[in-house]
């Protein structure tokens, strides 16, 4: 979305009458500022909402593209001449298929929980944090250094001239491969929703394809072949095993390249609609019906062809399976499809590739960030684009004209991540293995997949890559900033609209010291006021209830105050902050009180991303600690000591834990050192108020610091017994369950409710006492509960706790306070 996209987004002006007007509309002021807000951000959602074009379908069809591209077409022939029996090479692609599988749920799992463009950048971030960029560092060599698409490039030239019944040379193979990935650049650089219509085509036809070509393997299986000689692979299918390990991993390497992409849905997720749910039901869809697929072309390929036959024809056993069924002319037509089937392939990894390379970019790991960041003409990568373009373009020339399709099919490997335990072992072992196997030099020299080149090369390539980013890792993040004396560190920044609402001349977009729209990957809507702004006399209602937040405390400098969940919005460029100045309700103004919406989790490397997209919670700051107060907006304390050090005597405190379990004692220890002098007259709310000499809140009431306790369970702390009878300590009782309904009402804003518990108790007309006096008199009756019936029954109206600060006990916190 561009600045000029913003423009068209802003809120209309307020054509309301606002000078000492006494009419309903001069006293709606806030409520029509609200609405402009709420209107805005529905517009927001909708514009964010077209920008997500990746549906179920489209989900889908990403991944069926990239997983069936040629490799089913065109390796069985090299997998059988490595494993030299069809029973054999069906067993590999049964356990090909179950890597997938494990691949689909690890990429599954990780996609749901962080659902953002970006795929294995993301998960090896989050797991590999230390050294700080070097896994971001090797994984950009990775993206960067692959030409993913020029395989199928080279594939979709062959079939073409097959087709043509042309013979293929050094170049006009490569010449046609070469305009294949061309075209699906620039399909893909200039019109995404054309590029996405195309790939879901071709998706279909590739669907055709396939099922054709199993019928046609039910066809042979019936004896109808236009060759005089039958097959017979199935008579003794496993005749001819050999037992070479580069063989078998080899071999293994071509079913598993067979099936990459079932990630490729996860490297667009920012532009999938609802990306959990459509990401859940297209990869195990794709997949499961891939698996099978693939498992019935390769038992069509050994009921109509040949072992012999499957061996010499190469990367066209696809041709062959053809013209045995259907004769020579189907074989050409037939050729046609699966060079169609190449290219959507092709389309559909430059399309996740793309976008991989805009996400480096993003984050600044890449030089010129602002260029690979940019989806500028046409909304779409094309810097990202036009960089894999060119890596495909020199791994398309450089190999020797019989390696190019081999080699790029061998430096392809997935790192295995994180699923259950069974799945994560079984992947990780089976990665494992196809890293150390393939430098095992094959038994027979007639093996090797290259005529000119090493039996290793492909594995020596890989290595190099990954050090290349580790170098480039060690300039970028060590020497670089030593040199230049600097760090690298994660940084937000802003950038807003102005706008006045009382005055329609007064809007400007203001992009000083901005970063790009494009780099914007979440954004959550938080209103600051100033309490000056709280109180409003004449039009009898709180200005800020109308914007649906609740009222600051007397002594809040600069309360936070959130709109409702709904408006917490996740999609890339949006506009991050909007400032409504000058806003006036009845005869009082309160200019200058910035209704400030702030921008969370903007994410570049120098302006980099702070993390990879936690939630984000609407959090309330206690009444004692104003938000500003904060230092640097952190609710991180380098002790306990220092996190109550400005709590005041009369707070209400909410303490978690019930007995002696869950206590935050750590708290409760400081709060304790604080004295009686300094810290008294507390309010303490919980289950129950510790056990004397042994912790919990019975620490703070022995020392005299808690005036009067809320609790659901009095136990049989005598110590705190005799207390409440000699007048020292007020106890207010509350069933648990209602008890942490008043305080979760609070919360909520929710004055009052209305619950069963207790009616016809004691609780009810107030009848036990909260305070005496030395000499057990009352001094504090109960509260008498309001009572009314609902459906023929009596429920007691409670109202809501609201408390100062809660302390509760956690393990680890982050500085949002989170636990």
């Amino acid at each position: 979305m561009s600045n000029d996209d913003l423009k068209g987004l802003e809120p209309k002006a307020n054509k309301t009458n606002y000078v000492g007007s006494d009419s309903e509309e001069g006293m709606s002021t806030m409520t029509t500022v609200h609405e402009d807000v709420a209107n805005f951000v529905g517009r927001l959602h909708v514009a964010a909402e077209n920008k997500r074009q990746i549906g179920v379908l489209s989900a889908s069809m990403l991944i069926f593209n990239r997983v069936i591209g040629t490799g089913i077409f065109a390796t069985p022939g090299s997998i059988l001449a490595l494993l030299g029996s069809p029973g054999l090479a069906l067993i590999i692609w049964v356990v090909g298929s179950i890597i997938a599988a494990a691949g689909t749920a690890v990429y599954l799992e990780w996609g749901t929980g962080i659902p953002k463009n970006g795929g294995e950048k993301n998960y090896l971030e989050f797991i590999y944090r230390k050294p700080k960029f070097l896994v971001t560092g090797i994984y950009a060599s990775y993206i960067i250094l692959m030409g993913w698409a020029s395989g199928n490039s080279v594939v979709f030239g062959e079939y073409i001239l097959h087709a043509a019944n042309k013979e293929v040379d050094r170049w006009n193979q490569r010449g046609i491969g070469l305009a294949c990935i061309t075209t699906a650049f620039i399909i893909h650089g200039t019109a995404l929703k054309w590029g996405l219509r195309l790939q879901n085509a071709l998706g279909i036809i590739k669907l055709i394809i396939v099922f054709i070509m199993i019928i046609c393997g039910f066809v042979a299986l019936g004896g109808h072949l236009k060759t005089d000689e039958k097959p017979n692979n199935f008579s003794n299918a496993f005749e001819g095993t050999t037992g070479s390990a580069y063989g078998v991993v080899t071999a293994l390497y071509n079913v598993i390249w067979s099936f990459v992409g079932y990630s490729n849905a996860n490297y667009a997720l920012s532009e999938t609609r609802n990306p959990v749910r459509t990401l859940k039901i297209a990869a195990p869809t794709a997949i499961i019906s891939v698996s099978i697929i693939y498992i019935l072309v390769n038992i069509a390929y050994f009921a109509a062809v040949s072992k012999a036959e499957i061996i010499a024809s190469e990367r066209l056993v696809a041709a062959s399976l053809f013209r045995n069924v259907m004769g020579p002319a189907a074989e050409r037509a037939m050729s046609v499809f699966v060079a169609l089937s190449a290219f959507g392939n092709v389309l559909s990894v430059i399309f996740s590739q793309g976008r991989l390379v805009q996400e480096l970019g993003r984050e600044g790991i890449l030089p010129f960030s602002r260029l690979w960041a940019s989806n500028r003409p046409f909304n779409a990568p094309l810097a990202g684009l036009f960089e894999h373009w060119v890596i495909c373009v020199i791994v398309i020339l450089a190999p020797p004209p019989g390696d190019a399709y081999n080699f790029i099919l061998k430096y392809n490997w997935n790192p295995p991540i994180k699923a259950t335990l069974p799945v994560t072992v079984f992947f990780l072992l089976s990665n494992m293995y196809l890293v150390i196997a393939p430098f095992i030099a094959p038994d027979d020299p007639s093996q090797n997949q290259y005529k000119s080149m090493p039996y290793y090369i492909h594995c020596v390539v890989g290595i190099a890559i990954l050090v290349a980013g580790a170098i480039y890792w060690l300039v970028w993040a060590v020497i670089l900033p030593k040199i230049g004396g600097y760090k690298l560190v994660r940084e937000t920044h802003l950038y807003g609209i102005n706008y006045d609402p009382a005055t329609s001349n007064n809007r400007e977009i203001n992009t000083k010291h901005c970063v790009p729209t494009e780099n914007i990957t979440f954004i959550q809507i938080q209103f600051f006021l100033t309490s000056e702004a709280r109180s409003q006399s004449g039009s009898g209602s709180d200005p800020l209830k109308l914007i649906g937040a609740s009222s600051p405390a007397e002594n809040d400098v600069s309360p936070v105050l959130l709109l409702p969940p709904t408006t917490v919005l996740s999609e890339p460029q949006l506009p991050p902050i909007l400032f409504f100045k000058h806003i006036t309700s009845h005869n009082h103004d309160y200019t200058r009180q910035n209704i400030t919406a702030i921008m969370s989790k903007l994410l570049r490397l120098r302006a980099r991303p702070l993390t990879w997209g936690s939630t984000f919670t609407a959090r309330q700051f206690s009444t004692t600690r104003p938000a500003l107060a904060v230092r640097g907006g952190s609710k991180l304390f380098k002790d306990a000591d220092a996190a109550v050090a400005d709590i005041k005597s009369g707070s209400i405190l909410l303490s978690s834990g019930f007995g002696l379990c869950g206590v935050a004692d750590t708290l409760i220890g400081a709060l304790n050192r604080r004295g009686r002098d300094s810290l008294n007259s507390l309010t303490a709310v919980s289950n129950n108020a510790g056990v004397e000499g042994k912790g919990g809140l019975a620490t703070l009431t022995s020392a005299g610091q808690v005036d009067r306790l809320i609790l659901s369970y009095l136990g049989n702390n005598k110590v705190l017994e005799k207390k409440y009878l000699t007048g020292e300590l007020a106890i207010e009782l509350c069933p648990q369950g209602t008890l942490a309904e008043r305080i979760r009402a609070a919360g909520a804003g929710i004055p009052a409710f209305f619950t069963p518990t207790a009616a016809h108790t004691l609780l009810q007309d107030g009848e036990i006492p909260v305070r005496l006096d030395k000499s057990g008199a009352v001094v504090e009756k109960g509260r008498k509960r309001e009572t009314r019936e609902f459906n023929g029954r009596t429920f007691l109206m409670e109202t809501a706790i609201e408390g100062d600060v809660a302390i509760i006990r956690a393990w680890k916190a982050d500085k949002e306070g989170n636990c």
